[in-house]
């Protein structure tokens, strides 16, 4: 038991979780003039390597044939804890007193997980599995691209004088576009589980009438 859960992709799973943490040190605790164009660097490395396992372990996992009920588990929760996680501190005060976009965005990110892990949740208790459909898969995606993004232009500028004329603005709309697509997806995944629950009641019914019970 312990080998099939302690294998190379639910490592990489693993170090997503803990490497959150990771960004937070580096984002908090590098400041000042001197050590923030570090912290920046460090922010952007730790974020990459984090996309980059994203698609390495359930690559390893589906070659290797190791996949697990715990990578299937864990693995959407480690991308929304790091990534959210990014995401909040971004909209925090440490890069020169102004945040990079209004907080009430990253917080409604966070209610946008929190809202499809309730209904995956009670899907599992009626043991219903439903895979994640294009949305959801282009809302993680997108959420990737645009941490990097933003990361590699916060380097750029202090690294080599690229300045936007309104970062916070370019910042807001980049995040504005990850709000539509991660609730559209939202909306996808309401309507694929309320559709499997409408069939499994029904199937349900059908099964409580029995076959007599339908006779004139």
């Amino acid at each position: 038991m312990a080998r099939r859960f302690l294998t190379l992709p639910n490592a990489l799973t693993l170090l997503r979780i803990l490497s959150a943490p990771a960004f937070l040190a580096c984002w908090f605790g590098l400041t000042g003039d001197e050590l923030r164009p570090i912290g920046l660097w460090a922010c952007l490395v730790i974020a990459s390597v984090s996309e980059a396992s994203d698609l390495l372990d359930g690559w390893l996992a589906r070659r290797w044939k190791q996949v697990s009920n715990f990578g299937k588990l864990m693995d959407p929760y480690a991308d929304s804890i790091f990534r959210l996680t990014a995401f909040l501190s971004f909209a925090s005060n440490v890069d020169d007193n102004r945040p990079w976009f209004p907080l009430w965005m990253p917080i409604l990110l966070v209610l946008r997980d929190i809202g499809t892990s309730v209904v995956r949740t009670f899907a599992m208790e009626q043991g219903i599995v439903v895979d994640a459909k294009f949305w959801g898969k282009a809302k993680a995606v997108i959420q990737g691209i645009v941490m990097i993004a933003l990361l590699v232009l916060a380097v750029a500028r202090g690294k080599w004088g690229i300045i936007a004329l309104d970062f916070p603005r370019d910042a807001t709309i980049m995040m504005s576009f990850v709000l539509v697509v991660a609730y559209w997806g939202l909306v996808e995944h309401l309507w694929v589980h309320v559709s499997v629950f409408r069939r499994s009641a029904m199937s349900a019914d059908r099964r409580a009438a029995g076959p007599g019970d339908d006779a004139p």
